[in-house]
């Protein structure tokens, strides 16, 4: 995720319109981040971070920058409600351009109890690979494949692919809706028991 830090200015702006939680950060202590979203025309990633905070807080939000829509803000709770709110209300451009980015944005913010859900674009990109036995590390070399796109004529795309998954390296199918359901199927192991350090990039 590439982001961009805010002025002092937009940073007061988002901490007024972040509601409830807006207690919880000051200009004076708080930095606010903005990423954009290939999926998405209108809506872009905004992220608020406390540094002064015992823990830290970091709380994360769908902003709505056309500004004739009042420039709305939803926070990302961890359900998908925020997610198909956006879609709803915005161009949701699925393709195969877009689809990796979507899905794996799609299980950070809404995620599933069991564990991290991402797709594995490349073996570089896998935080934990050096982590693994030898002998996990040439099984995963000698099954790995890159993630290959089908978009379909009723607007959904399908994507067969690695994945971390609930904590395994797994092979799958992964069906994303025109209206941004996402369903995985066909699930085939291929590492059981990754290590622990397998967070997403974010």
């Amino acid at each position: 995720m590439d982001w961009q830090r805010l002025d002092r200015k937009a940073t007061e702006d988002l901490i007024q319109k972040a509601g409830s939680a807006s207690v919880l950060f000051s200009p004076q202590t708080s930095e606010a981040r903005r990423a954009t979203l290939s999926f998405l025309d209108n809506y872009a990633l905004y992220r608020l971070t406390n540094y002064a905070a015992l823990p830290m807080i970091s709380l994360d939000y769908l902003v709505n920058e056309n500004t004739t829509s009042g420039g709305s803000v939803f926070y990302l709770d961890g359900s998908t409600a925020p997610i198909f709110h956006a879609i709803r209300n915005d161009t949701f451009n699925l393709s195969d351009e877009t689809v990796i980015s979507y899905v794996n944005f799609f299980y950070k913010n809404a995620p599933d109890p069991d564990g991290d859900i991402y797709i594995i674009q490349d073996l570089e990109s896998l935080v934990f690979f050096d982590l693994l036995e030898s002998d996990q590390q040439a099984l995963l070399q000698s099954n790995f494949t890159a993630p290959q796109i089908q978009p379909h004529g009723d607007g959904s795309v399908e994507i067969k692919a690695c994945l971390v998954y609930q904590g395994s390296l797994v092979k799958a199918d992964v069906f994303v809706s025109k209206d941004g359901s996402v369903k995985i199927n066909n699930i085939q192991m291929m590492l059981r028991s990754t290590p622990a350090y397998h967070k997403m990039d974010n």
